[in-house]
């Protein structure tokens, strides 16, 4: 990583180490390679520590996915490791840190409410434009512009976005049971928002 263009958090090594660990040792070097000449390229879009993490992540994923497929995997088996590697990233974290944040809150739907107003302002940056509105029972967060999809834009590979949008699982799959959650629409999918919908469960 002493190549990057940014110094990374201890959070980003964590993350790149998480997704080295798919590949083989002696491809691991390749990676590293790859990934650091793309983020090299990525320069002029680092503007920020927020929106750096962000590309990091996206830009690993990206890359692991081609070294997976110049060892001669099929597209379906790239993928398949691929969302093995983003459905197990944090996933045990994320759980238990939901389960104690929750396991003293009051009213779950305005905590988690208040949670994703908070990751709005200081999780995603400007690449990301997501909005909050009320609906019936609870209210929806909508991405407007996904940094990650555009960043895959840049580089021709938006056809992996679906890919990414099942690392949502790792926190979907943690809400308490007092919250119904559904997300009929993504980007990724052709619709013209990620519209993530909670409501309080009757």
């Amino acid at each position: 990583m002493k190549q990057f263009p940014f110094r990374p958090t201890l959070i980003d090594r964590l993350m790149v180490k998480h997704f080295r660990k798919a590949l083989p040792k002696g491809q691991r070097r390749h990676f590293d390679s790859a990934l650091s000449d793309l983020l090299v390229s990525e320069k002029q879009f680092l503007t920020d520590p927020v929106t750096n993490s962000q590309i990091l992540f996206a830009a690993t994923v990206l890359c692991l996915y081609r070294r997976l497929r110049r060892l001669g995997n099929t597209d379906e088996k790239a993928r398949t490791t691929l969302r093995h590697a983003l459905c197990s990233l944090g996933r045990k974290t994320t759980a238990f840190f939901i389960w104690l944040t929750f396991a003293f809150a009051r009213d779950p739907l305005q905590h988690i409410r208040k949670y994703s107003q908070d990751r709005i302002h200081n999780a995603y940056g400007p690449s990301f434009q997501i909005r909050e509105s009320e609906i019936h029972g609870g209210f929806v967060s909508e991405v407007h512009v996904c940094g990650y999809r555009t960043f895959l834009a840049r580089h021709h590979a938006l056809d992996l976005a679906s890919v990414l949008c099942e690392w949502d699982r790792v926190w979907i799959d943690a809400l308490p049971d007092g919250i119904a959650f559904a997300r009929p629409t993504t980007l990724a999918t052709g619709g013209a928002s990620c519209r993530f919908e909670f409501r309080r469960r009757e």
